[in-house]
């Protein structure tokens, strides 16, 4: 035992003399990673004048080594990760004792040497292999790394590692730190106070100095721009009023603390802080030049005898958000966009850059501190009109989580028992549309600030998990009470790869039409596939369920602010291919009037519901979504979205009370804009009456509204769904005993139904589309200067031989002096067209083998800018954006918008199929811009033609009810009515038959063995009846979900992680339910076992060393 201890405490000694324990060299080539950065903030540019992360190599020889062709890694599984070019020598040859720098910022189309990753300022390993794969030059694993202090080995090439506090790429390493100051400890924890007190701060480094602010400004800050410092901590603060108390310690040759900030709140000095207080602490008294600033609650609201008793309550009902910051970043009336305030100088929503983002502490506390964080992160304005000063002078915010601040996301359980933790973004909605600061009064007297997070909580609801979970904060800046705000998720890519799987950095996220992760092109390739109206590669691409239950919803809702460029999201796509998903976003015009059903683009603002339209198979899903929602309990039913909304407005009764007094004069006594009357806006006079209106009167008759338009647009069945019942009366689903009569019944129609959750109706054989003409077809070009024979249309003989050639990807016709239209162009005709001409003339011959006569519909799809005129071999078929008779030089008669050139519009040009020939064909097209000096032109066209394919059509097996029967066993009913040719819509429901849940238990759980392989959970039936254990299911831990078997009393039954390694080793005389997905966690672990209708079974946790022989011993 000596002999042991002795051996470990020598390798101690050795890694602690050495510092390698986080540096491995492995061949004998004389490269070494010598320093990195993985949080660059100010310190370094690559040549585009961007901040990336950065690595060193150092050539530690006497000879020039060249790294073309090695691989560099974050990934030692992947160590082909990242190829170093090889083509350029003179770029990747490091001379003896000199250093090459190499950019990872997962850009290696950049100038310079960028690698395809980022580095993990949170920490990670990075190696270098040679030019094989497989042989190990270097590697360093780091720790967690401080924005602008680099990290690498001192002196260079040894197998010392440390922090530096002066970086030097391509440069000897100096100015080492010796180590990290202990963070800062204050005495008393954020929250609410009543009566003073004294803060003492303390950190455990010796010697350390700790400064100190009270204004929001940074205590200790070294940076480009120069050196800042707050007050020396000398001994305990006193705190009589709301304050925000921010520290930092720092050590001479110590890298400093992060700064700690704890934001301590008196209510009665929040609720009686008045607006000339907060002027005197030097805050402007104007917003964006000359609009009045406003700051404090009003007292016409808080002395109120109706909410005065209300307030502390109002102000503690709801969890709380401080943001601390240097006021000069929300407030200054300096413009520059890097340093002005960007609370009053809001810049362009469209730019979405860096330049308006600003570092600040964000802290969340309840009222209890039983929850809290505080992190240092960057925040944004955030919106596009809600930004402008006079329109809302309550902003919005993004929460943006980065290495430059801070950790790279906020890891904490925002939302209880939800499945993700882990936030890279978090916005802070304010309210623009109905909302009690908005410039038209009639949205003022529509205000319940709960439209939005209404929607995302209804698509959560519908079963679309990632729709984004939120609640209801208080908002405070820099200690001044700034209102009631939404704390919700952002649907980002980062967001739909923590719901869905996948690489964040291969999904793409549109914002109405824009990328903000990713780019456009997996976006334009879905587009392309739907309106193909191809329905078996339309599932591919889009989540069709969840693009339903979107659509469904803001329909439902009567969502009139819904626009082609924005208030909706999407994410998907990108390299993995990953199916798109749709996001309700802005959702604030909502739940208004009563009998809206939405017209273009509220009704299709994405601009594929227009083709989805065509398919049969996606009408018929729709209409199951419709049944699914709209009835039998379902989520859009009246008492369902009222539970929902009175859910939302008890979480505000007494919330809205704070928000009444800090924004309910705004128009009246602070702002007149636009449209009175003006009123002081409170709970009782007008958000009451307005959630009474919606619960009332909006929710119980929409129900019918809503169901009316679906039947009219061929979206819900016009032959009525059958109802389930037990014993002769209603019951959708639910538990039920063995003995009891099940039945159906329809006003018409011949019901079909299975019990093995098949849907009795067989999907419908999609049409096949032939392409006749595709977009990249040869086609000829003529900008014409004069009349020429109408014969070019393709109605008689016509030589185009003179004429431009257009050839090849991506097939498009015109010009683009700005940008937007370049991807679609192959003929450039600016030199022809701009400022000279508005006509262009296009002919595309095509053939047809087969005869045109079994095509049952011919569809047009153009993307054109401004107008058109198609002709079929002569005969007009299509125009857009021209009226008259057209000539050499005419003109469209309008615009078409940017956002909506680029989109395939598609014609049905059915009527004109006797025009086409078997054998030669032309498609002709006269292009028309609206001016000679429009920016742009576009002409982009296919035709394709449809055939064959059939109607829905009884599936084999299903039976066709003819009376009440006994289910045998916990069961998945779907249900149809057949009437003629027509189908109803599916009616679905689970019973759970039995007591399954009263007499299944679990008795044994084998959750570490030595073998993974050979865990099994047991389960038992203590009834004293056999019972059938179809559709019980784990759902947590594991997956698995029993089949058709019963279990007699007394009986054990398994299920295992794998079952011929199971046999092997307790034998086959076991009765194995099947085999579960997923592994039990060898430490600790959620088990829940439910019925087949949900009811929970077990939920318990199980933990490491839970008996120290079952902690990987072999025993359970």
């Amino acid at each position: 035992m000596l002999k042991s201890t002795t051996t470990c405490l020598l390798i101690l000694i050795l890694i602690w003399i050495t510092g390698s324990a986080g540096s491995v060299h492995a061949a004998d080539i004389s490269l070494v990673i010598n320093e990195l950065m993985a949080s660059n903030n100010t310190w370094i540019q690559d040549p585009q004048g961007q901040y990336d992360d950065w690595i060193e190599i150092y050539n530690y020889g006497v000879n020039p080594v060249n790294i073309g062709g090695m691989y560099l890694t974050d990934n030692l599984s992947a160590p082909t990760k990242w190829r170093i070019p090889a083509n350029n020598p003179a770029a990747t040859t490091i001379a003896a004792g000199d250093f090459l720098l190499i950019w990872a910022d997962d850009d290696t189309t950049d100038a310079g040497l960028h690698a395809n990753f980022k580095l993990d300022a949170g920490g990670e390993q990075i190696a270098l292999f040679d030019s094989d794969g497989n042989t190990l030059i270097d590697s360093i694993t780091f720790p967690g790394q401080t924005t602008d202090i680099s990290y690498g080995r001192y002196p260079d090439g040894s197998d010392y590692l440390r922090f530096f506090g002066i970086a030097t790429p391509q440069a000897p390493n100096s100015d080492m730190y010796l180590d990290k100051v202990a963070d800062t400890k204050f005495s008393h924890n954020r929250g609410f106070y009543d009566t003073p007190f004294a803060v003492t701060i303390a950190t455990e480094t010796e010697d350390a100095i700790i400064y100190y602010t009270t204004d929001g400004t940074e205590p200790y800050q070294i940076t480009a721009r120069g050196f800042s410092a707050g007050r020396i901590y000398t001994g305990p603060i006193p705190i009589s009023t709301t304050t925000c108390l921010r520290a930092r310690a720092v050590k001479p040759g110590w890298i400093p603390t992060d700064e700690d900030t704890h934001t301590y709140i008196f209510l009665v000095d929040v609720i009686r802080r008045s607006h000339q207080q907060v002027l005197s602490e030097d805050y402007p008294s104007t917003w964006f030049d000359t609009y009045s600033a406003d700051y404090g609650m009003d007292p016409e609201v808080y002395n109120d005898p109706d909410y005065a008793n209300l307030m502390d309550d109002a102000l503690l009902s709801i969890p709380t958000v401080s943001v601390v910051t240097d006021k000069d970043n929300l407030f200054s009336h300096d413009k520059d966009p890097e340093t002005g305030g960007i609370y009053i100088y809001t810049g362009h929503s469209i730019t979405g850059g860096q330049d308006w983002e600003r570092p600040v502490s964000a802290e969340f506390f309840t009222q209890d501190g039983m929850e809290e964080f505080q992190v240092n992160c960057g925040i944004r304005i955030q919106g596009g009109e809600s930004r402008r000063p006079n329109k809302c002078p309550k902003h919005s915010f993004s929460l943006r989580f980065r290495d430059q601040y801070g950790p790279t996301s906020l890891d904490f359980k925002l939302f209880d028992e939800w499945p993700v933790n882990s936030f890279d973004t978090i916005q802070l909605r304010g309210f623009f549309n109905n909302a009690w600061t908005h410039w038209a009064s009639n949205q003022r007297q529509r205000t319940q600030y709960i439209r939005d997070q209404w929607m995302r909580d209804s698509l959560i609801d519908m079963g679309q998990a990632d729709a984004g979970q939120g609640f209801y904060v208080h908002l405070y800046l820099n200690g001044i009470y700034w209102g009631l705000y939404n704390l919700h998720e952002r649907p980002v890519a980062s967001h739909y790869a923590a719901y869905n799987g996948g690489d964040e950095e291969n999904i793409d996220a549109i914002n109405g039409g824009r990328a903000t992760d990713g780019d456009k092109s997996a976006w334009n390739r879905m587009r392309n596939i739907v309106t193909s109206r191809n329905w078996n590669e339309i599932q591919k691409v889009l989540d069709v369920d969840n693009f339903i239950d979107w659509t469904l919803l803001c329909l439902s809702a009567g969502n009139v602010d819904l626009k082609n460029n924005g208030n909706w999201r999407a994410a998907g796509g990108g390299s993995e291919n990953r199916p798109w998903h749709f996001y309700s976003w802005d959702g604030e015009h909502v739940l208004e009037n009563v009998h809206e059903t939405g017209t273009r683009p509220s009704s299709d603002p994405t601009g594929l519901f227009n083709y989805l339209d065509d398919i049969e198979e996606f009408r018929v899903r729709f209409g199951d979504r419709v049944h699914k929602h709209h009835f039998n309990g379902g989520v859009l039913t009246p008492e369902n979205n009222i539970r929902r909304w009175t859910d939302r407005t008890d979480e505000l009764d007494l919330a809205v009370i704070a928000e009444s007094a800090r924004w309910g004069d705004y128009r009246r006594d602070v702002h007149r804009y636009s449209s009175g009357p003006y009123y002081l806006y409170t709970k009782n006079e007008f958000w009451i009456p307005e959630r009474d209106r919606i619960i009332n009167q909006y929710f119980p008759a929409r129900q019918d509204i809503a169901l009316d338009h679906f039947r009219s647009r061929g979206l819900y069945p016009r032959v009525d769904a059958l109802v389930f019942r037990i014993n002769g009366y209603y019951k959708h689903g639910g538990a039920i005993l063995t003995n009891n009569a099940f039945s159906m019944t329809a006003p018409t129609g011949t019901i079909l139904y299975s019990l093995d959750g098949s849907d009795p109706r067989s999907p419908g054989i999609s049409q096949q589309v032939t392409t006749l003409v595709p977009e990249n077809a040869d086609k000829r070009v003529l900008v014409p200067t004069g009349s020429i024979s109408n014969n070019w249309k393709g109605g008689g003989v016509f030589s185009d031989q003179a004429w431009s050639q257009c050839t090849g990807n991506p097939g498009g016709v015109g010009y683009e002096r700005t940008s937007g239209y370049q991807q679609f162009i192959s003929l450039d005709i600016q030199d022809q067209m701009y400022a000279k001409r508005t006509t262009c003339y296009i002919r595309i011959p095509f053939t047809i083998n087969s005869n045109p006569n079994e095509f049952s519909s011919i569809t047009l799809n153009i993307r054109y800018d401004d107008g058109f005129i198609a002709y079929l071999n002569g005969v007009e078929v299509a125009r857009s954006h021209f009226n008259g008779t057209p000539s050499w030089n005419s003109y469209a008669s309008s615009t078409h918008t940017d956002s909506a050139a680029v989109l395939f519009e598609s014609i049905d040009i059915s009527s004109f199929r006797s025009n086409l020939k078997q054998g030669d064909n032309l498609l002709a097209i006269q292009g028309l811009n609206s001016s000679t000096t429009s920016s742009d032109f576009l002409i982009s066209a296919e035709l394709t033609a449809s055939g064959g394919g059939s109607g829905g059509s009884v599936l084999p097996g299903v039976m066709e009810y003819t009376g009440p029967i006994n289910l045998p066993h916990s069961v998945n009913v779907k249900a149809r009515v057949l009437s003629g040719n027509s189908w109803s819509a599916l009616n679905e429901a689970v019973y759970a038959v039995g007591p399954v849940a009263e007499n299944l238990r679990i008795t044994e759980i084998m959750y570490n063995p030595p073998d993974t392989n050979e865990e099994f959970i047991e389960l038992t039936n203590i009834g004293p009846g056999t019972i059938n254990l179809n559709l019980a299911s784990f759902t947590n831990g594991v997956d698995f979900t029993f089949p058709n078997i019963e279990l007699t009393p007394g009986e054990h039954i398994v299920a295992v992680q794998n079952r011929s390694i199971f046999e092997s080793r307790y034998g086959g005389n076991i009765n194995i339910a099947g085999q579960y997905s997923g592994k039990l966690n060898n430490a600790s672990e959620r088990i829940e076992l439910q019925d087949a209708i949900g009811r929970t079974i077990h939920n318990f946790r199980y933990r490491d060393g839970w008996r120290s022989i079952t902690d990987g011993e072999g025993f359970s």
